[in-house]
């Protein structure tokens, strides 16, 4: 859901992207997609919508069109397994998932404005499957299989 608005992203295994209007009850946006998307989430900044999954792409979307700005490729076989954004905005923490075992994986942190990776972190190989950060960008929490897993964050100064 887009933080302070009525707006919901849904994705399918059959690869399509819907937005809603859920105070309106109605579809506002329908793509059909090629692969199946695996996480979806806004900016809390701007409202921009992250989405990603097996093409191996996170893709950025305008906040208004749902148009596609911005995109980095995983190296195979990685593909995107869930993704979150920072409080404030300026960091996505990507978590991936090794689509040949589907038992290995890791978390990048990106700058949300230049898509480059700012920290790669310990996850002891494991894929995420869901990450949130705390209250703050400096405290990032994942879930690895049965396990939590907690990671302070360097958050990067404006002027770097």
């Amino acid at each position: 859901m887009r933080p302070g608005s009525a707006i919901i992203a849904s994705a399918s295994a059959e690869a399509d992207l819907r937005i809603w209007d859920a105070a309106a009850g109605r579809e506002i946006s329908f793509i059909d997609g090629s692969v199946a998307l695996f996480a979806l989430a806004f900016s809390p900044r701007d409202g921009t919508l992250a989405a990603g999954g097996a093409n191996r792409r996170l893709t950025l979307r305008d906040r208004s069109t749902f148009k596609p700005v911005r995109e980095i490729t995983l190296q195979p076989p990685r593909m995107v397994n869930t993704l979150t954004w920072s409080p404030d905005g300026r960091l996505i923490a990507l978590g991936d998932v090794d689509d040949e075992t589907l038992s290995k994986g890791g978390v990048q942190l990106l700058d949300a404005a230049t898509l480059a990776t700012v920290a790669t972190l310990d996850t002891g190989g494991k894929p995420p499957s869901s990450m949130v950060f705390a209250d703050t960008a400096a405290l990032l929490i994942g879930a690895l299989g049965r396990d939590l897993r907690a990671w302070t964050v360097a958050v990067p100064s404006r002027n770097q």
